[in-house]
């Protein structure tokens, strides 16, 4: 059973129409595929729908009932939540020291390499965001990226 984990940016292509929306859907809806989160997915989601909403992407009904789905998602098992244990604060910390990444995106990667750790099993690492995918990578990760599904080169975050 391949196991993905799959970070904030990627988790909102699956609800909000984008360059490799599709991609991320046949991903999380193939019923062998395991789809793991951090929990911090949850504020990180809340807040990208709250930036759309801003932008005047969509209005507050779809911003609250998007996420109720999400959550909704969540409780069912679409995805599975990893939980931020004191190992995966300190490696998270280790890595935003050692490669040019955000705090939320070192513990993203932090709790994807745990969880492979963990598992004993491969995970691949899933984003759009190119310093995360680098800093997985260095982490000896796999990764993947919607980006390169797409059938024309779209530019990543």
């Amino acid at each position: 059973m391949p196991i993905f984990f799959l970070d904030s940016n990627v988790i909102i292509k699956y609800y909000v129409e984008e360059p490799g929306s599709d991609w991320v859907r046949l991903l999380v809806d193939e019923p062998d595929n395991l789809c793991l989160i951090c929990e911090i997915t949850v504020v990180e989601v809340a807040a990208a729908l709250s930036q759309l909403r801003r932008s005047s992407h969509f209005g507050r009904n779809r911003m609250l009932t998007t996420f109720a789905r999400f959550q909704e998602d969540i409780h069912t098992g679409l995805f599975l939540s990893r939980a931020l244990g004191a190992e995966v604060l300190e490696l998270a910390a280790e890595i935003a020291l050692s490669h040019p990444i955000k705090g939320y995106d070192a513990l993203q990667v932090a709790a994807a390499v745990t969880a492979e750790a963990l598992s004993n099993f491969e995970v691949v690492f899933v984003s759009g965001d190119k310093q995360a995918l680098r800093a997985a990578q260095l982490e000896a990760m796999e990764t993947d990226t919607p980006f390169a599904h797409l059938d024309k080169p779209e530019s990543q975050s």
